[in-house]
């Protein structure tokens, strides 16, 4: 009868109850079930918790496998975020300068040349 009163201790557990417990928290859910060729499947489950303009992230997966389930603290969630936003940067970067590529390829002409040649000619006599 005792041991059905004890709270789990797991990490996991205790931060997800202290989040879910806690009013000023914001939650987002996400569960992604995925199936192979063959039939195997696996759940992922994604919950992302917002305090105070920290993130915690929780998943979990299930498989015939087994199970998993991890606590993603918010270092882990800043850098996440970090390299994703660099990632996009970058990719936007390179199809500004493809779209400019291919713009060049077609003839076209960029930007405004009276102004580019203004700019050009006042720089010059600055210096």
């Amino acid at each position: 009868m005792e041991s059905e009163l004890k709270l789990p201790r797991d990490e996991f557990s205790t931060a997800l109850r202290a989040l879910v417990g806690n009013p000023g928290a914001v939650k987002s859910t996400s569960r992604i079930d995925i199936a192979d060729f063959y039939g195997r499947s696996e759940t992922w489950t994604v919950d992302l918790f917002r305090v105070e303009g920290v993130e915690t992230g929780f998943l979990q997966r299930v498989s015939a496998e087994g199970s998993l389930r991890l606590v993603l603290p918010p270092q882990v969630m800043t850098t996440l975020t970090r390299q994703h936003d660099g990632l996009t940067g970058k990719m936007r970067a390179r199809g500004a300068r493809q779209a400019v590529a291919t713009r060049i390829a077609r003839g076209d002409t960029l930007g405004n040349p009276a102004a580019l040649a203004k700019a050009r000619k006042k720089r010059k006599h600055k210096r």
